[in-house]
């Protein structure tokens, strides 16, 4: 990959930028220079100042520098979510390939391959049965997964995706006793666009769990973060999310109208044209109501 200051070059030229209106005060001529060369390395915070003379965000920069790619993360993760919300697969086994080749340096435990392993353990399970189930996952798996998560002393964004996409291993109450011990944690990105998204699928899945195990007492603390987490106008597919779940809440708790919410908000992914989300809502909303039943009879 190319030098920083290779890509602080093509930058100032294409805004006809001078280097002496964007370095000065920073960096030398001769340093300059060389920097857009390749030559030299750049600390952080030099970086920071250079790119407030453009202005540039720091994260647009890194975007332009990876050649308007994102990140290897945000790659791995699009794809993730895209190949692992299938029911066939072959679409997974081959990120798993190609994630295999690519990343030769990771180990055996890391995140990465600990998320593919377990999402296809469910998904050839799932052909196989038609059924999917977190005893599909294998026990060396299921270990490392919570190995993994017991370790993590400070949540960051990757360990908030790695949560979300492995909550389900757990259950119910210590995802609980997780979302007790992170819900601080959760607060402290709200301000951080990016992590935005991230806490809102991780909420999403988890209030999810809870419905499917029925643990109804764990859903208000999580619907309320989901609300305070989607509140922009960009969010409104996850706004949509907490009215499903609050009209599910409200079934289970005997609360008028709550079957009333939870299919207008299936109504409006169908709208949208989410098929995907649509199925997967409808079915959840039928199983509810099944549980509903049965517990009112038992």
């Amino acid at each position: 990959m190319k030098n920083y200051g290779e890509t602080i070059r093509t930058i100032r030229l294409k805004k006809n930028m001078p280097q002496k209106v964007l370095y000065q005060d920073i960096l030398s001529k001769s340093y300059a220079i060389r920097l857009e060369q390749g030559k030299h390395d750049i600390s952080f915070y030099l970086l920071l100042k250079i790119l407030a003379r453009f202005p540039m965000e720091i994260d647009e920069f890194l975007y332009i520098h990876q050649n308007y790619q994102e990140s290897e993360t945000e790659w791995f993760y699009e794809e993730f979510s895209k190949r692992g919300n299938q029911t066939d697969s072959t679409a997974l086994f081959s990120l798993k390939e190609h994630y295999l080749k690519t990343y030769t340096e990771h180990s055996a435990d890391h995140p990465w391959k600990l998320q593919l392993d377990a999402r296809l353990d469910q998904l050839v399970y799932y052909q196989e049965t038609n059924k999917l189930t977190k005893d599909s996952v294998s026990l060396q798996t299921t270990t490392k997964i919570k190995q993994t998560l017991s370790s993590i002393q400070s949540w960051t964004i990757e360990d908030f995706r790695f949560f979300a996409n492995t909550l389900d291993l757990l259950d119910s109450t210590d995802r609980v006793l997780y979302f007790q011990s992170i819900l601080p944690a959760m607060d402290r990105y709200k301000n951080f666009e990016k992590a935005r998204n991230v806490i809102c699928v991780l909420l999403v899945n988890a209030i999810h769990e809870l419905i499917e195990d029925f643990h109804i007492e764990g859903i208000p603390a999580l619907l309320t973060t989901l609300y305070d987490f989607s509140d922009k106008a960009h969010q409104m597919f996850f706004r949509n999310y907490y009215h499903f779940y609050l009209g599910l809440w409200q079934i289970l708790t005997n609360h008028p109208n709550g079957e009333k919410k939870a299919r207008a908000a299936i109504e409006l992914l169908k709208q949208m044209d989410y098929h995907y989300h649509t199925e997967i809502l409808t079915l959840t909303l039928t199983r509810t109501l099944r549980q509903k039943e049965t517990n009112s009879t038992d």
